[in-house]
């Protein structure tokens, strides 16, 4: 367990001086997309940036929200926001550059007209005052509710900076305690009696609640457990932005297994896993044995999909993560190609081999498994793996700017 968060700590000291670094400089082109007349730019105090036409005249100003607002996180970090005003300090447009957040979130706010286009014509001053009280109130894009309440944060901050205003937190939006996490949290409870309670159990009780589990992650698939949601986590440094459900979810898969060896959450609350489980006893005579040779090969993929993710995190490299394993396809909003195909053709393997995916594929069962050994009390081979491990990110960790420069090299050598 101790080694997990150690490995969580280094991804978030990577990040954090990914944050500093300022890895996205701010060009001409993009200022000229609402100022076509701009032709060079000069940092002013505050942060303000001045904006000059080809004459040498003052044609508006430019402000980024980093590294001002470098506190305020969304699902995993920070988001730097353009705003640039014509010279009467009035919006003429709002830009998301960069986000630390899932991938395909960022483009799903960056994308989305309305979200972005709602402060054009704001004079800046009266963004500083601005005092949000809901979601809908923001427009937040669907699906993407913590990166667009992100940017909003940032804004207000930035704009606050700019007019000289005390910066306060005005957006007091509570997106966390709701039906939903409520339901989770029955949901957790209720698996901590079935996995504690002396009372014996029935095998269409596990199946009732399994069935329940994969009702809520299809309406709710965005709380589904991931290398993705662990690494936005170890990246932020905090769950101030996660809800109570989610939380408890997340301790109880984590805790249960380093504590007490059981592993709950791969054998009851994960829906895929389920899926895989009833097929295996829709379909038992068309199984396969796999010779032992291959099965323990098999074994490998799960922890090589670990270290690239790692290798990601540590060195900062954007990956989509959620594309590496199929949890993303439970997330109707935001179903991934990647995440689609792997959902699909592990549960078509499944009807060959049991648990497939589970047993030769998954990142997140392997990380579980991993805290599950950990209970017995034994050093095990997979804490030798997993300590080599830590000695690799350690060195990637340490090394961080020279492993990066050499794979910049490396990409524009290929392409």
């Amino acid at each position: 367990m101790l080694l997990v968060f150690v490995l969580a700590y280094l991804v978030h000291l990577s990040t954090q001086i990914q944050y500093q670094q300022s890895p996205h400089p701010l060009s001409l082109k993009e200022i000229q997309e609402y100022i076509p007349s701009a032709h060079k730019y000069k940092l002013r105090a505050k942060g303000e940036i001045r904006i000059k036409d080809a004459k040498g005249k003052i044609v508006g100003k430019a402000y980024l929200t980093m590294p001002q607002s470098q506190d305020i996180r969304g699902f995993t970090g920070p988001a730097d926001v353009l705003i640039v005003t014509n010279t009467q300090n009035i919006i003429l447009g709002v830009k998301l550059r960069h986000s630390y957040d899932t991938p395909s979130h960022v483009i799903d706010v960056i994308e989305n007209e309305d979200f972005q286009n709602q402060w054009n014509g704001l004079a800046i001053t009266d963004l500083a005052v601005k005092n949000y009280k809901s979601v809908q109130e923001i427009h937040a894009v669907s699906g993407a509710t913590d990166t667009s309440i992100c940017q909003v944060k940032s804004l207000v901050k930035r704009a606050q900076g700019a007019m000289g205003i005390t910066s306060s937190d005005n957006t007091t939006l509570n997106t966390h305690f709701d039906t939903h996490e409520i339901l989770l949290l029955l949901l957790c409870a209720y698996a901590t009696w079935l996995t504690f309670s002396k009372k014996k159990r029935k095998h269409y009780q596990r199946i009732i609640f399994q069935v329940l589990c994969l009702s809520y992650f299809i309406i709710y698939g965005h709380y589904l457990l991931s290398q993705a949601s662990f690494f936005s986590w170890s990246r932020a440094g905090s769950f101030s932005q996660t809800g109570p459900g989610l939380i408890a979810l997340l301790a109880l898969a984590l805790l249960l297994p380093s504590l007490g060896g059981k592993n709950i959450y791969c054998r009851d609350i994960c829906p895929y896993g389920s899926m895989q489980k009833w097929i295996a006893k829709i379909h038992p005579s068309s199984h396969r044995h796999i010779p032992l040779i291959y099965a323990k090969s098999f074994q490998w993929i799960p922890f090589l999909i670990v270290c690239l993710m790692l290798a990601c995190g540590v060195l900062v490299l954007p990956l989509d993560l959620s594309e590496l394993e199929p949890f993303a396809a439970f997330s109707w909003s935001h179903l991934g190609v990647a995440s689609t195909i792997i959902a699909i053709f592990g549960l078509l393997l499944s009807f060959f081999i049991p648990l497939a995916y589970c047993r030769f594929g998954c990142p997140t069962g392997i990380l579980l498994r991993f805290l599950q050994g950990s209970a017995c009390g034994r050093w095990l081979v997979r804490d030798s793996l997993a300590t080599a491990l830590l000695f690799i990110c350690l060195i990637a960790y340490f090394y961080n700017s020279s492993i990066t420069h050499f794979l910049a090299k490396l990409q524009g050598l290929i392409w």
